[in-house]
């Protein structure tokens, strides 16, 4: 198949053609021509949009679906197509599911599931047998089986020992070990940051130390065993000022913000709406941000969605009883786009959600270069949209966001010799 995409500006800080404009052909998968004014016969497709931006294909490594065994939340299928929708190529897939993927016919279920999918899905396998922290998997044999790296998800590991045991075996195969910090003594099963609102509110609080005491944790472990690791959904200023101290020292840390987290803070809930009740917590307007800032000076390295999808029956109830989570996968790069213009460039944002990722998960970095494989982003940085009930892809409709107005639209996705295309 042979495709053009005509007069496109490229947003890709590796690749020597970045905030150019030029038409780009694609031959059966392949990038074989990026140039001026290329003729536009013998094409099967040729895209022209005004304004039209393109970047390599987005990453989130963070998202969770359903299926198996939770298909109501969301299943392969609707995942997919809500992050074709998002502007997504890749997305790491968290082991949220139940049972979970503590063995190696579990990653080969998902790797079969989505094979050939336009979005490639890279799964995540339990640090721990069933994810509850008291047992290392065997991490090799998930990693030979295709597991990408290795979380349990929202259960933050709380013994040190096997922490430490953990980051010093990863290291005999370079695995990537990810961790949502969190001390599950001082969370004391909270709901909403601790502050002014919890108290207003009269609802256990979920306080910043909670997170910050396990990054210092990690933090120390890492340097002990001279391993790296990975911190997923960050939301306080110390927990940046933890990881920048560290960096400075040299030390292998990264991690990554949702995108609500850079927006929303704990003022814009709508008590009781359940669906402003994510983990971490939103905090407070300081944190936030600490978090841009974050961004800024590198201290953090991606953007990722922390897309939760919960089914009506786990939100539509009393807010201590709702489950955490909201869906973002098609919101994530407008809601960053759209409110975060004044701090953070459209450039900053694109390497955020597409080559600082790839690094991370070590997803081939496939920049816009003449021989590379097409996987590519097409989007309008200022085309607005209105976000709805019926423009909801996933299965799960847990948003804050309805009916908001954003800027910046995807117009579709290439990768993996095939192409998707939203008039």
């Amino acid at each position: 198949m042979k495709i053009l995409i005509k007069n496109a500006k490229i947003i890709d800080n590796t690749s020597k053609y970045h905030k150019k404009n030029y038409d780009i052909q694609i031959n059966n998968g392949i990038i074989n021509k990026i140039k001026k004014n290329i003729k536009t016969k013998d094409f099967n497709k040729i895209i022209n949009f005004r304004n039209l931006h393109i970047s390599k294909g987005w990453v989130d490594l963070n998202c969770r679906f359903g299926e198996p065994t939770n298909e109501i939340k969301e299943t392969f299928e609707s995942g997919i197509n809500s992050a074709m929708r998002g502007g997504f190529t890749h997305l790491m897939l968290m082991p949220s599911a139940s049972p979970a993927s503590d063995n190696k016919t579990s990653i080969e279920y998902v790797l079969s599931k989505t094979k050939n999918k336009i979005v490639s899905i890279h799964p995540i396998g339990s640090l721990t047998i069933n994810s509850n922290g008291s047992k290392m998997t065997e991490l090799h044999d998930l990693y030979k089986s295709g597991a990408s790296g290795f979380s349990d998800d929202k259960k933050s590991i709380q013994n040190s020992f096997l922490m430490k045991e953990i980051l010093l075996y990863i290291k005999s195969f370079n695995g990537l070990v990810m961790t949502y910090p969190s001390n599950f003594n001082l969370n004391n099963n909270g709901y909403i940051n601790e502050g002014l609102n919890s108290l207003k509110y009269g609802l256990r609080g979920i306080p910043r130390i909670s997170e910050e005491i396990q990054i210092m944790r990690d933090i120390f472990l890492c340097k002990e065993t001279n391993s790296k690791i990975h911190f997923s959904t960050i939301s306080t200023k110390n927990s940046v000022d933890l990881i920048r101290e560290a960096k400075l020292k040299g030390l292998e840390i990264t991690s990554d913000v949702s995108s609500y987290h850079l927006h929303l803070n704990e003022n814009d809930m709508k008590f009781p709406s359940t669906n402003f009740k994510v983990f971490p917590p939103l905090r407070s307007k300081n944190d936030t941000l600490a978090l841009i800032n974050g961004l800024k000076d590198g201290t953090i390295d991606s953007i990722s969605s922390n897309h939760n999808p919960q089914n009506i029956e786990c939100k539509d109830c009393e807010f201590e009883l709702a489950n955490f989570g909201i869906i973002n996968l098609e919101t994530s790069f407008s809601i960053c786009n759209t409110f975060l213009s004044k701090y953070l460039n459209l450039e900053t944002i694109i390497d955020k959600i597409s080559t600082t990722p790839r690094l991370i998960s070590k997803i081939n970095l496939n920049s816009i270069k003449e021989g590379n494989l097409a996987d590519i982003t097409l989007f309008d940085p200022d085309l607005s949209w209105n976000y709805n009930m019926e423009n909801i892809y996933s299965l799960s409709k847990n948003t804050p966001y309805i009916n908001y107005n954003f800027k910046g639209k995807v117009h579709g996705i290439i990768n993996n010799k095939k192409i998707k295309i939203f008039d």
